[in-house]
């Protein structure tokens, strides 16, 4: 096998609710870029380039100021001020041996032991690739990251994901991965003996006030009712600050109630100053704002976590202000 085109192994797209198993383990699900990286020796080694913010968390809105540099300058900058590491959490390869192929396959637990036999120091000459599936091509970013010259073992836990997706739902993470330890790796597949435990943030419980400032008109299927609410976040300064869009989370019944509540606040412009923009075709109506809803996200966006928000789902009402 060319251990130099390894496509990543991956869990199904859909996220489970956390469970104990005394089969599995429980990662840490890292919040950066996908890689590989493959050695002289023969190892090849799955796992994730992250940078962290200042609360020490994976966050990809961190790395992504760094994985698309070629300018040599500011990689050298870079690499300074936002450092990266390689978390390693499997062996595809070991010293040239293909651990994924039929009459030398090892399931997850021997992966997991082989893996921590390694030294953590990489070899010269080690490269890292990433795989897009949009294009079926890898890429070689081993330039990028010059003040990697080691790797770390990604952190786990056997059996006890439930105490693990409660740390990551307190640290505000990105989730859980659990790991059936009978499990085999297969390249390129989406395998359910890995599934996804993602944390679900929930503005009424984390003290947000997320305010609605006005909706696009929906298409198709939801022609005359609303397409996405456009959201702004109260803080505690009494500044607003636009944090995205939210478009799921409605049945029928709820689209068409709040459809007809939000047509009786319609004003003319924006009711902020920092206007978002709308890509072209869609249809806006501004708000005056006085309705919070409840709303639950998978992450936020900056160092702080306090930017936009990655997938918003519509949760409810939370409160209705009166209009002054």
């Amino acid at each position: 096998m060319d251990i130099q085109a390894i496509k990543p192994m991956k869990a199904p797209s859909e996220s489970v609710d956390p469970f104990d198993d005394k089969n599995f383990v429980f990662e840490t699900k890292y919040d950066g870029v996908r890689a590989a990286v493959y050695c002289p020796n023969g190892n090849a080694l799955d796992g994730e380039i992250c940078c962290f913010n200042d609360k020490g968390i994976t966050d990809f809105n961190v790395i992504q100021q760094r994985y698309n540099l070629d300018d040599p300058t500011k990689i050298a900058y870079r690499s300074k001020t936002i450092p990266a590491k390689f978390m390693a959490f499997d062996i595809p390869c070991h010293l040239g041996k293909d651990l994924t192929a039929t009459g030398q396959r090892l399931v997850l637990a021997d992966r997991k032991m082989v893996l921590e036999t390694i030294d953590l120091k990489l070899p010269e000459g080690f490269r890292f690739k990433t795989y897009s599936e949009s294009n079926d091509k890898f890429s070689d970013v081993t330039h990028r990251y010059p003040e990697i010259a080691c790797f770390e073992q990604g952190f786990y836990i056997p059996e006890e994901g439930c105490r693990l997706f409660k740390d990551a739902e307190d640290r505000h993470m990105e989730g859980v991965m659990a790991k059936d330890l009978r499990g085999l790796y297969r390249p390129g597949k989406r395998d359910p003996s890995w599934k996804k435990l993602k944390v679900w943030q929930k503005s009424w419980l984390n003290g947000e006030h997320f305010v609605v400032g006005g909706y696009t008109e929906g298409r198709g299927k939801r022609a005359g009712w609303l397409g996405n609410l456009i959201l702004w976040e109260l803080r505690s300064d009494g500044t607003y600050r636009q944090i995205g869009e939210a478009g799921t989370g409605f049945d029928d019944n709820t689209l068409a109630k709040l459809t007809e509540q939000l047509k009786r606040i319609v004003i003319p412009t924006c009711p902020f100053p920092d206007v978002p923009k709308i890509p072209g075709g869609e249809i806006v109506h501004w708000l005056t704002p006085i309705i919070e809803v409840r709303i639950k996200y998978l992450e936020r966006g900056g160092s702080f976590k306090e930017g936009k928000l990655r997938h918003p789902v519509y949760e409810g009402i939370a409160a209705v202000k009166e209009a002054v």
